[in-house]
């Protein structure tokens, strides 16, 4: 069995899984470098789910029309699979939904507590 020789092509890329991937790091990743509100990462995941459908339409071979009101829906379906695994990932996945709080990711001085990577958008 041969290895892959990278994580990510335009391949994988313009696969469904690959797009749902992207549309939830994306917003994550950029959440934890700016100090954003979880409308504004929502907002940013539907742009990148939307943008990679479109994409994906402008790269297919066959001229129908229909393929854009395709990818618009397809753009949707990313958006709300990233959405629902980001929110699977923010609530620890079986986790008890009311825990105490937790001290760990405080700072010293009583500052907020760090955003987790998968943090929720709601």
């Amino acid at each position: 069995m041969d290895l892959p020789s990278s994580l990510f092509t335009p391949q994988t890329l313009f696969t469904f899984t690959g797009a749902v991937i992207a549309t939830a790091l994306v917003p994550n990743v950029i959440a934890t470098v700016a100090d954003l509100p979880p409308r504004a990462l929502r907002l940013i995941a539907l742009i990148v789910a939307l943008t990679l459908a479109f994409l994906m339409a402008f790269l297919a071979e066959d001229a129908d029309w229909v393929k854009w009101i395709v990818a618009f829906i397809n753009g949707l379906l990313i958006y709300l699979s990233a959405l629902g695994a980001n929110e699977t990932l923010s609530r620890g996945m079986g986790r008890a939904p009311t825990q105490p709080p937790s001290l760990a990711g405080t700072a010293v001085g009583g500052g907020e507590e760090k955003r987790k990577f998968f943090d929720s958008w709601f």
